[in-house]
């Protein structure tokens, strides 16, 4: 039988990867997202939904996962803010919303996937 902690330091690390992804290729001079405007906003949503639900869902360490999660819409903001003094770079208002809507969606799975888990943890149910 595989302990919650192993899978946990997994996902941490899974998530510290894909944290630090976003982080770089959102400095990284002139990289340019594909050219069509929808579906650079949904790989900003799906990578902030990511980021937001996964540690509630899958951090054992409740303090941790929503000391992650309060991070991402602030993460959101800065890095698109960050933008601005970056050549090839712009700031960009539509890519915010969608990163934070992203944040958002993520949050509300994560929390009821969260909650589901805790649930059926307490009533002895198999997940």
């Amino acid at each position: 039988m595989i302990n919650r902690q192993f899978i946990s330091e997994h996902w941490v690390g899974l998530w510290l990867t894909g944290l630090g992804s976003v982080v770089i290729l959102s400095l990284v001079p002139g990289f340019s997202p594909p050219s069509q405007y929808s579906l650079d906003k949904l790989m900003h949503f799906g990578a902030y939904f990511c980021l937001a639900a996964v540690p509630l869902f899958c951090f054992v360490r409740r303090e941790a996962a929503f000391l992650a999660v309060g991070l991402i819409p602030a993460l959101g903001f800065a890095l698109e803010y960050a933008q601005k003094g970056i050549a090839g770079r712009e700031f960009s208002p539509e890519d915010m919303l969608a990163n934070n809507l992203g944040a958002l969606a993520g949050i509300l799975v994560g929390l009821a996937l969260r909650m589901n888990k805790r649930f059926q943890r307490q009533t002895g149910q198999k997940p």
